[in-house]
């Protein structure tokens, strides 16, 4: 992304006066803006003197596989090695091993010597009949059909499925089922492992491990690291198998450490497991030669890296100063959500993918899934189907006018990537005006930077009448170029155009992207985060599934129908807000009267993160308006709560 020097900036006239309208302040202003707040609170790291963040600790380090990214872990998050602990483990109350027998006659009589532990712990080359450990044999046939899918995953038996799809849906059901059947699942990978035929099959039961194991913890009474520690002694592992015990050995501790993930794997995770390889992410971003979302970069990660570690990924590899307002987002080409910083990233991937969830559920084998009818307003309000990551602006902040961030303004690559963003949704009619006006104002800002100067011999008549919808939205240009009135058309939109064009003349590409800004700033939906929210009828003359917005001038209530924008409160009306998990609570109004709201919501945290982090930047901006001298004057009170 190329970026020219930082110049003085100066606001486009477009008047047809030769009256020049004042100056904003210079990019190149080096007035401080401190105490920057971050969207989600971030927690001071204590964990290794060397390095703030891992992200750090990566690039210091260059890790070029997934076991050295792993040693980086287990250093940064100070595991130790810990003595076994003395338990009863295996025979221990309620982890008995479940007695079987060979044969049916002996099965069903109970005759005969019952299978020992060595031997129930082995290989075995046809289906289980029941659970190996005795608390699970309510869940037979869960049990058997979680041994089908680790002889699937495994080569040790035919299906249609790929071998991710069986592990996915392994773990799917153990993150949903209690200790039990999870570590029943351990056993029977162990079991399947030890003494298997088969190298190559043997090799895939140890990569369905490595695959649980950066999932969810077994509990310590199946001895999991016993095994481990005799499969590096057992003389028929190969080199892989041995690899993978070493690997599982270091997992063990983290994984107890770091806790369960919240979703299954997905598939580029399992493969690259499997590979022991990274797992390589694509990035999208607001495209500025298309203005659409388009894959721009990758990162490198590991199943266990977050939405902040990957965050600071991306602000290294496009070299952004101002990281405060930028983040990464879970999207599609027509909406996008922002992503909580401390969860897993490869959990947001794989919750785009739920079909699994419409195969058979192994909890209950018996009973199918219900196609149950779903309420008509839940279908029509369900939460849009995510297919990408997607990097560009949290916050909004203003580049000009009284609350402009100066920080902000001197990072002349977080200009562009806010022009990029803005120009998108500006084509894409995400964000609207009634003045036409400022439209043509924004395509001649939009063409200087992309053209450069008003040059006669090239922009004659007729220039941008084949590419006006990329500087138009769509809506506003006649639906077929042919007929007397839409020729028409397009060619006043390109005279007033190239009329303004003209006047932009000496404008470098950064001073017009930072005019584009200037207009659009101003615009009530710009910059706006939307939530899916359930009013409860509080307010009755709306619908009750609303989108809840949260934009650099105030929070906004819209109709997810039509999209028309129902109320607008800017934040000096909002008296105070909150949340809980289920629950966003804002009070609107002024010291005589006051209304308290509550929305249903999940993303109450990352909403009340947004609100504080603009009414932040706004007390700040007001607090420069009143320095005197350094000072504050204590006689201008703050508005702001």
């Amino acid at each position: 992304m190329e970026t020219e020097p930082a110049e003085d900036y100066k606001r486009a006239n477009f008047s047809d006066s030769d009256e020049e309208l004042p100056t904003l302040a210079s990019a190149t202003d080096k007035r401080e803006t401190k105490d920057h707040l971050s969207i989600i609170p971030r927690t001071p790291t204590d964990r290794n003197p060397e390095v703030a963040t891992f992200e750090e600790l990566l690039h210091k380090r260059q890790p070029k596989t997934l076991e050295d990214i792993l040693d980086l872990r287990f250093v940064f998050n100070k595991i130790t090695e810990e003595k076994e602990e003395e338990d009863e483990g295996i025979g221990a109350a309620g982890y008995e091993l479940t007695k079987h027998r060979h044969g049916v006659i002996n099965r069903v009589l109970r005759l005969g010597q019952a299978h020992d532990a060595n031997r129930l712990l082995s290989f075995k080359k046809s289906l289980i009949k029941k659970s190996l450990l005795k608390m699970n044999r309510p869940r037979d046939e869960q049990c058997v059909q979680m041994f089908k899918n680790i002889m699937s995953f495994m080569g040790d038996r035919h299906s249609s499925k790929d071998p991710a799809g069986h592990a996915r849906k392994l773990v799917r059901n153990a993150l949903k089922a209690p200790v039990g059947m999870r570590d029943e699942l351990y056993l029977q990978i162990c079991k399947q492992i030890r003494g298997h035929p088969n190298a190559a099959h043997c090799v895939e039961g140890w990569n369905l491990l490595l695959v649980c194991l950066y999932s969810f913890p077994p509990s310590r009474n199946i001895k999991v690291k016993q095994f481990l520690n005799a499969a590096l002694q057992e003389s028929k592992s190969t080199k892989e198998m041995k690899d993978r015990a070493k690997f599982a050995l270091k997992l063990l501790p983290l994984i107890e450490k770091l806790g369960d993930r919240k979703e299954m794997p997905p598939d580029i995770e399992v493969e690259a497991v499997r590979q022991l390889k990274k797992v390589d992410v694509h990035i999208f971003m607001a495209a500025e030669a298309t203005n659409k979302n388009e894959p721009s970069f990758h990162i490198k990660v590991d199943p266990f890296t977050t939405v902040e570690e990957a965050e600071q990924m991306c602000y290294r590899k496009l070299e952004i100063k101002f990281t405060e307002a930028f983040g990464l987002f879970e999207a599609n080409d027509d909406a996008e959500s922002p992503l909580v910083s401390s969860e897993r990233l490869l959990d947001a991937v794989s919750s785009w993918d739920r079909s699994i969830d419409e195969d058979e559920d192994i909890q209950d084998v018996k009973k199918k899934k219900s196609k149950a009818k779903i309420d008509a307003a839940e279908e029509e309000h369900k939460p849009p189907e995510y297919r990408y990551l997607l990097f560009q602006a949290k916050l909004c902040l203003r580049t000009g006018g009284e609350h402009k961030v100066e920080d902000l303004i001197a990072d002349p690559k977080a200009i562009t990537l806010l022009y990029c963003q803005a120009k998108r949704d500006v084509i894409q009619c995400r964000i609207q005006n009634e003045e036409t006006k400022d439209i043509e104002n924004l395509a001649a800002l939009k063409l200087q930077a992309d053209e450069g100067d008003y040059m006669p011999d090239i922009h004659r008549q007729g220039f941008i009448i084949p590419k006006l919808h990329e500087y138009v939205p769509l809506k506003l240009l006649p639906k077929k170029k042919e007929g007397t009135t839409n020729e028409a058309k397009l060619r006043m939109f390109e005279q007033t155009i190239m009329d303004k064009y003209k006047k932009l003349k000496g404008f470098l590409p950064t001073v017009a992207k930072r005019n584009y800004l200037d207009f659009v700033e101003r615009w009530t939906m710009y910059g706006a985060t939307f939530f899916i929210v359930d009013q409860h009828n509080q307010l009755r003359c709306y619908p009750r599934i609303l989108y809840f917005g949260i934009s650099p001038h105030g929070v906004l209530l819209r109709n997810p129908k039509d999209g028309e924008i129902l109320e607008r409160w800017p934040y000096k009306d909002i008296v105070s807000w909150g949340y809980s998990e289920t629950k966003f609570i804002v009070v609107q109004g002024d010291v005589v009267q006051q209304k308290k709201l509550v929305f249903g919501t999940h993303k109450g945290k990352m909403m009340r993160g947004l609100i504080h982090a603009y009414m932040q930047y706004i007390v700040q901006a007001k607090l420069k308006e009143f320095e005197v001298n350094g000072d504050v004057v204590a006689k201008h009170p703050m508005t702001f709560k």
